[in-house]
């Protein structure tokens, strides 16, 4: 090759290079933007083919799984062969993927700084590849934590735990919620909702209460006006924060022609018979709310924090409040987009959180979800009229004043900390 060939091609080849980062970086900070706000949008259909297979790709899904989400939700007829291609081009491949060392390391540091002590190596794994941009193999990952955290290692790997076996027939056939109780001490509760099929959490949300009907029925109408689908059933605990849900969801299945439409659309019981979202529960108390629960109480001990005191739990929840709910945030995100390996002894579906709820037809079964029977506009005009939306901040207006007159700031103008560190040193100031 003569060297103004081989120069025209260094050329060639180095504004390829660029224009992929330039290409990966865009698409992920479209999803670090727009992931806490909804993490499971799909990338928007006017992009290119190449961006659309380069978004999956990032989010770990397989070779057919990345088809299907092109075939069902983008029109989009490809083949293998064609898909593999374009990943060549794209010059992405998950074998032989190995970051340095160092920035491994680092990347592990930042999500434990971040309250992620707890999570086992292939949660590390997930996050690093799809929210950091590493790529780096769970066998890197495996001896990284051993030399970071032996003793955490030996913990989790030493704690085993029996599940009764559990049958959804498809997505949205039965979805759980319930309210979660363990930041209840410093006024921070929380609410989700989880698909009793997929396990998929629909919604995970923090704020000052869940007991309070009309603030918890605005997370299921909110879902609702945003697929303008209802599920099947759903199934809550015995307790009035949930009569209002109850009664929403009772009105919008009322005029569907299906055998259970009215009455028994809706379930209450025991807590053990809720059992999807109690489970979610404990792996959400040990990968994040664990860590908020020691620092709260490590504030308390070393008398920063006076739990009895009402002008400190409003503190509380301004200063923390923020950072706790972008935590849950992640998790829904990471969550959604892990995958289920085959169990023994059980006929639950295994693979990714989002392929089974998004692609049931891959597994021999559909949504059951059904649509709204009536308006958008008179959906939220109910929405208006039964339900209340959280405030800006979770606090009330006379500690709101207290804080623009502090800090000679407009309410509009005030911001919430985003990390722990950041929420401790507000509160210490």
């Amino acid at each position: 090759m003569s060297p103004i060939r081989f120069r025209i091609f260094e050329i060639v080849l180095w504004s390829f290079c660029i224009l992929q980062i330039v290409l990966v970086l865009s698409i992920f900070l479209v999803v670090a933007v727009n992931g806490a706000d909804d993490p499971d949008i799909f990338i928007n259909d006017d992009s290119n083919l190449d961006e659309m297979v380069t978004f999956y790709f990032n989010d770990g899904y397989t070779y057919y799984e990345i088809l299907g989400f092109l075939l069902i939700h983008h029109d989009v007829v490809l083949s293998l062969r064609q898909l593999k291609r374009i990943l060549r081009r794209q010059r992405l491949r998950r074998s032989n993927a190995g970051a340095p060392a160092r920035d491994v390391i680092r990347g592990i540091r930042r999500l434990r700084d971040a309250g992620l002590i707890d999570v086992g190596y292939r949660t590390v794994w997930k996050l690093l590849n799809t929210r950091c941009g590493l790529r780096v193999t769970q066998f890197m990952i495996r001896h990284a934590l051993r030399l970071i955290d032996n003793e955490g290692v030996n913990n989790r790997r030493s704690h085993r735990l029996r599940r009764r076996l559990y049958y959804n027939k498809g997505p949205n056939f039965l979805m759980h919620i319930d309210g979660f109780d363990k930041l209840k001490p410093y006024s921070i509760a929380i609410h989700g909702s989880i698909d009793g099929f997929s396990r998929r959490i629909v919604w995970l949300k923090a704020g000052f209460t869940n007991n309070n009907p009309r603030y918890v029925a605005r997370f299921y109408i909110d879902e609702v006006l945003r697929t303008m689908t209802v599920p099947r059933c759903i199934r809550s605990d015995n307790g009035t924060e949930n009569v209002i849900i109850e009664d929403l969801h009772k009105t919008l299945r009322s005029r569907h022609p299906d055998a259970v439409a009215g009455q028994p659309v809706f379930l209450k019981g025991r807590s053990t018979a809720n059992q999807r979202i109690e489970m979610f529960w404990g792996f959400l108390n040990r990968h994040v709310i664990q860590f908020w629960k020691s620092l709260f109480k490590d504030l308390r001990d070393s008398g920063i924090l006076q739990d009895t005191y009402p002008i400190h739990i409003e503190c509380v929840i301004f200063c923390f409040i923020g950072a706790i709910q972008r935590q849950l945030d992640e998790f829904r995100y990471i969550w959604n987009r892990h995958r289920i390996r085959q169990q023994h002894l059980s006929d639950c579906y295994c693979g990714i959180l989002n392929v089974l709820y998004f692609q049931p037809e891959l597994f021999g079964t559909s949504n059951y979800s059904l649509p709204v029977p009536f308006e958008q506009q008179d959906v939220e005009r109910v929405a208006d009229i039964y339900t209340v939306p959280f405030p800006k901040f979770d606090c009330n207006d006379d500690f709101l004043q207290i804080v623009e007159l502090l800090s000679d700031t407009n309410r509009d103008e005030l911001v919430q900390p985003r990390t722990a560190n950041e929420a401790i040193r507000m509160f210490t100031a």
